[in-house]
């Protein structure tokens, strides 16, 4: 469901004709991502987008709590379609990969690639700018990598675009 209320909102990039926003409410950090164009077919690539990515559920992959028509962005005149995703940014790595983490991001990026063909969605776009990398402890107390993986706009929905 698409929040109603935001405490903040602000500018985080544009990329073509998306605009992309930070955004929170009091318990939760959001990013909304929106189009300024009446290109159907942009506008069809973010409804296929919500429409799948919601349903799924992953740890590598951010939840999908929306899509709007009328979200008016701010420093716009008028409303755009918006998509509101949680917020998975991180803070940068500290210190390079070691060549076992590296293994690591390779096999859970592979992981996730696999889940998305299997759930019907072929994602285009890898590259290290749609790789979200932080380390963390498991529940044992060992050093791990946590993968996140963005940016599914154009990728090829196979399911509900054969």
């Amino acid at each position: 469901m698409f929040p109603t209320l935001f405490t903040a909102i602000e500018l985080f990039g544009k990329k073509r004709d998306i605009r992309l926003y930070k955004a929170k409410d009091t318990s939760h950090r959001y990013l909304l991502k929106s189009i300024i164009t009446e290109d159907s077919s942009i506008k069809q690539a973010f409804y296929d987008e919500y429409h799948t990515l919601s349903r799924l559920s992953h740890p590598s992959i951010p939840v999908y709590y929306g899509i709007s028509e009328h979200f008016c962005p701010p420093g716009e005149d008028r409303n755009a379609l918006t998509l509101c995703m949680e917020d998975c940014s991180v803070p940068e790595l500290s210190s390079p990969l070691t060549f076992e983490e590296i293994n690591t991001v390779i096999l859970k990026t592979g992981d996730i690639l696999l889940y998305l063909l299997q759930n019907g969605v072929l994602y285009t776009d890898l590259n290290s700018s749609n790789l979200l990398l932080s380390r963390t402890l498991t529940a044992e107390g060992k050093k791990d990598i946590q993968v996140t993986l963005i940016d599914f706009t154009y990728c090829y929905y196979f399911l509900k675009n054969p």
